[in-house]
C-alpha cells in the first residue's frame, strides 16, 4: 500500500520496500507453489518494469530480480495454514 503523500515512484532501495509490500503478498498470493511457478516463468521474460495495482513500481534489472527472488520463496496463501505462527506473520 502506498503511503498517503508519499511519491508514486519507483523503488529504489528492494530490502527495504519488503516490509511494506509483504503483509500483502502473504495475505493474497494463494501459494508458495503458486509463487515459485509464476517466479520460473518470469524469469523468462525482458521484463524492464513491474508495475502493481496496489504499490510502487518496481524497475531495473537488479530489482526486478530481487522481487522475482523474494516472491518465488515467500510463505503465503494456504501456506500459512500450515504454520501454527502463521498469525504472527500477518
Amino acid at each position: 500500500m502506498i503511503d498517503a503523500g508519499a511519491p508514486y515512484e519507483p523503488v529504489v532501495d528492494f530490502h527495504a520496500h519488503v516490509p511494506r509490500m509483504a503483509g500483502f503478498h502473504r495475505r493474497h498470493m494463494a501459494s508458495n507453489h503458486a509463487c515459485r511457478w509464476r517466479a520460473q516463468r518470469a524469469r523468462r521474460l525482458d521484463i524492464d518494469m513491474i508495475v502493481p495495482q496496489r504499490g510502487l513500481p518496481i524497475r531495473g534489472a537488479d530489482s526486478i530480480r530481487r522481487f522475482i527472488d523474494w516472491v518465488e520463496s515467500l510463505v503465503c496463501g494456504v501456506d500459512l495454514l500450515q504454520d501454527e505462527s502463521a498469525d504472527a506473520l500477518l
